[in-house]
């Protein structure tokens, strides 16, 4: 393997001068997941096999990865395939990684290049250099996978025409197969999409569409055909999940072509490409039948256009295929009784139906078919069963809000208001619930948000809804004072989907409206107007318009300047541009700002998951965050915060003994408790025992229902405590688990018949079929997942093979201790 030139140190660039090479370390003590790429190859030489260290990331991919990129700046591309193509002969074949444009999951070096190596060195302020040498190799080497990398890099910098000049010149290659030469027009596709050419490239797209797709793979060499790395996300810049199979090409670029139609009301590639689709989906020639996520796409997308008809035929074609394939297929004699397919577009179907109106025959379909493999409304209900949206995603509407909303509009309002309240108290992260609780429930509306509530402190959908409640009444003191405690919970509100985040705010700036203070409530409407520009902006990157994507998020950025999530994101692409001094300049604001930004649960959003990551960011972090603990003692959020970037920095105990010094300033801090617990698992020499176990019983305390947070209890050896703080917990908590709602009165006959018919496949243990997810909360059904329970459990079964998890091991005259625990009357 050819070494880097002498003093050339990628790590370095990444780490600045806290990694010293000698060391081969950081100053502060660690070793970075990085920086394992010299101990790995064993710098400059060969590579020395997987590496044991569990702070090694992606293991040997990682390595190659760094290696290959120091190779792209040092402008060796040649070298790039020499080592890929030599490496064939060691036991680590990274070249088996670079295998298809169409399979980046089977790509972990493309994967390890895209998400963590490339981001870094544009975070550290290196975009034009890499940017330079991705142009320069993939001219001269199409076959690096590496296009989209390029694509969405240069469209931030402004540098796109790049794009379209190294797909040309690749494109005039003249021993390029064939189905290669498609793989590259497509790239170029995209960048006339990201460089605003839209005519251009959905005039390619429509070319590629009429013709046969033609998969391809074969090993990596100069004179292979190329193969392109495809990544999921780059720089905050989300892409379309990539096809799991070359079957799905063709429907990827029909719905790219029919989405780029609907954002930009082009009516004739809407048709054009909705046509595709359709086509696509009901052809009879597709033995392997289509991802359900794709024609949930699909359906979505005519929703939103209005075309009810269209979808409704669409499903009716692919039910009426699903139920006779499958019963062909004789689903039932494994003991089910539903086709799998079938349902999924049943709950498609009835979308449908209440986007349209149609609530009556919303009804009907939910009681007269027979395949929704479930008796009553109520089964789709669960206390571990969340119905929001997460992070931007179109937030899907459940079969129990449509079937509450179908039965208001039939006026059938009992029974629908017993559905909202399920719902609410059991996803309480559900806006459309509490929408429609609010409109059913009326002056005790009140009450039922108060319980809820009670039972979980830090969810703040139902003082939000309150608020709403309240505000609704004209009770503007009321209104305002449960809005803002609500925000003081979690005031990023990353967590929710589309249209969802940032409600407080919107409901806080009418209350402020109505209170005549126009100067901050026009503030709060900027904050929301910036995030739902930032969630279109979303949209326009993941159909691939990059350049308008980019101008979008741009203009958020101005929209809303006095949040940590605005600044940090403005941060991060100044610092990939080169503006080290602008980036500077808003990453300490960002930071500033982020102790009044966190709650003691806090949720990340607008892109900033990775706002410490690079040597710029961390700086300004540790003299922000020192500044603000040295002037701030006694404010638990800035000593999390100061954790949280000790731990991004792999500076692990230290990162403890801040969030345990957030837990004494604040014993209900629910998330730095948990973080005790998550960065003792990334460190070697673990925390004592009854450390961990007082983290645990904590998490048990502040979330009993598990909704925020985690705790494993499968090693707790104080079982007579964990018993009693698991009852304790649960016997605040109210069993409100409907056993009817709204009868599907066809399929439970059909469940019935069978249930008496069936008996048990041999090999398939009978609690498969016994198992229900509403009784998972309960103490006896969570205390016996510990481990030492399972084995004895095991061991009474006769399981001979079943062992103690270690530590828990008794000598052979053991006597177990009499130990008091609490047992429920009854």
């Amino acid at each position: 393997m050819v070494p880097l030139s002498p003093g050339f140190n990628p790590v370095k660039l990444q780490f600045g001068d806290c990694f010293e090479v000698e060391r081969n370390e950081c100053v502060c003590g660690t070793t970075p997941p990085a920086a394992q790429f010299h101990r790995f190859l064993g710098f400059p030489g060969k590579p020395q096999g997987p590496n044991s260290d569990p702070n090694f990331g992606a293991g040997p991919e990682s390595a190659s990865g760094w290696y290959v990129v120091a190779l792209l700046l040092e402008d060796r591309v040649d070298d790039v395939i020499t080592f890929v193509n030599e490496s064939k002969e060691t036991n680590h074949d990274p070249s088996e990684t670079m295998v298809s444009f169409w399979m980046p999951s089977a790509n972990p070096l493309s994967e390890v290049i895209t998400n963590h190596v490339l981001p870094a060195l544009e975070r550290s302020g290196h975009s034009q250099k890499v940017q330079a040498a991705l142009a320069k190799a993939l001219k001269e080497h199409p076959e690096l996978p590496m296009w989209e990398n390029f694509v969405a890099l240069s469209a931030q910098l402004g540098q796109t025409r790049q794009v379209l000049s190294a797909a040309n010149a690749a494109l005039d290659r003249t021993n390029l197969p064939e189905a290669s030469r498609r793989k590259l027009e497509q790239i170029r596709a995209d960048a006339l999409l990201a460089t605003d050419r839209l005519a251009e490239g959905i005039a390619v797209y429509l070319t590629l569409l009429d013709e046969p797709n033609l998969p391809a793979a074969v090993p990596l060499n100069p004179e292979a055909e190329p193969q392109f790395g495809v990544p999921h996300q780059i720089s905050g810049m989300p892409f379309p999940a990539a096809p799991s199979n070359s079957e799905s090409v063709p429907y990827r670029r029909a719905m790219r072509v029919a989405e780029i139609g609907r954002l930009l009301q082009k009516d004739v590639w809407i048709q054009k490409g909705t046509d595709a689709v359709e086509k696509i989906l009901l052809d009879e020639n597709n033995t392997g039948g289509h991802d359900p996520s794709d024609v949930a796409s699909f359906v979505g997308l005519l929703i939103e256009l209005k075309q009810w008809t269209r979808a409704e035929h669409v499903l009716g074609q692919l039910l009426a295929r699903h139920i006779v394939k499958d019963f062909d297929n004789n689903h039932q004699v494994q003991g089910f009784h539903t086709p799998p397919m079938a349902s999924d577009t049943l709950e498609l179907l009835l979308e449908v139906y209440h986007a349209a109106g149609r609530s009556a025959d919303v009804l009907t379909l939910l009681e007269e078919a027979p395949w929704w493999n479930k008796r009553d409304v109520s089964d789709w209900l669960t206390r571990y069963h969340d119905f929001a949206g997460h992070h931007g995603e179109r937030t899907r509407l459940p079969i129990p809000y449509i079937a509450a909303k179908a039965l208001a509009d039939v006026g059938r309002q009992e029974e629908a208001r017993q559905i909202a309240e399920a719902i609410v108290s059991l996803s309480p992260r559900f806006d459309p619930g509490w929408q429609l609780a609010l409109e059913l429930t009326g002056d005790d509306f009140e009450k039922l948000a108060e319980r809820i509530f009670s039972e979980d402190r830090f969810e703040e959908r139902p003082l939000i809804w309150q608020a709403r409640f309240h505000l609704d009444r004209g009770q503007l003191v009321k209104a305002e004072e449960l809005i803002r405690r609500s925000i003081a919970i979690d005031p990023s509100d990353g967590e929710q989907g589309r249209n969802d985040r940032m409600r407080a705010y919107a409901i806080l700036a009418e209350i402020l409206r109505a209170k005549k203070d126009d100067k901050t409530a026009t503030v709060y409407e900027g904050a929301i107007k910036a995030i739902r520009m930032a969630e279109q902006a979303d949209r326009f990157s993941a159909a691939g318009l990059l350049s308008r994507g980019i101008k979008m998020y741009a203009e958020s950025l101005t929209l809303f300047a006095d949040a940590y999530c605005i600044q940090s994101r403005l941060a991060m692409q100044l610092a990939r541009s080169g503006d080290l001094e602008g980036a500077t300049k808003h990453y300490q604001r960002a930071f500033e700002l982020m102790p009044d930004s966190f709650g003691r649960v806090e949720s990340h959003c607008f892109g900033c998951e990775g706002v410490f990551d690079g040597p710029l960011a961390e700086n300004v972090a540790t003299r922000v965050f020192a500044k603000l603990v040295a002037d701030q003692p006694k404010n638990p959020k800035v000593h999390y915060l100061l954790g949280y970037l000790r731990t991004s920095q792999s500076r692990y105990g230290e990162a403890i003994e801040s969030f345990r010094e957030a837990t004494r300033l604040d014993p209900d801090y629910l998330n730095a408790w948990e973080k005790i617990l998550t960065t003792d698992d990334l460190q070697n020499e673990k925390l004592p025992i009854e450390v961990r176990e007082e983290a645990i019983f904590q998490i048990l305390r502040l979330d009993p229902l598990g909704r925020h947070t985690y705790s494993d209890i499968s090693n707790v050896r104080d079982l007579a405590k964990l018993w009693n703080v698991l009852h304790d917990d649960h016997s605040q908590v109210p069993d409100d688990s409907a056993t009817s709602l709204f009868s599907l009165r066809s399929s439970k006959l059909q469940l019935d018949a069978q249930q008496n018919a069936r008996t048990v496949p041999t090999g398939i243990p009978s609690e498969y079929f016994s198992i229900d997810a509403k009784f998972e909360g309960r103490p006896r059904v969570r205390f016996q997942s510990h481990q030492a329970l399972r084995a004895i459990i095991d061991l009474m079964q006769g399981d001979q093979e079943s062992d103690l998890p270690m530590g828990l091991e008794a000598p052979m005259d053991f006597e177990p201790p009499m130990i008091e625990m609490k047992v429920p009357a009854g």
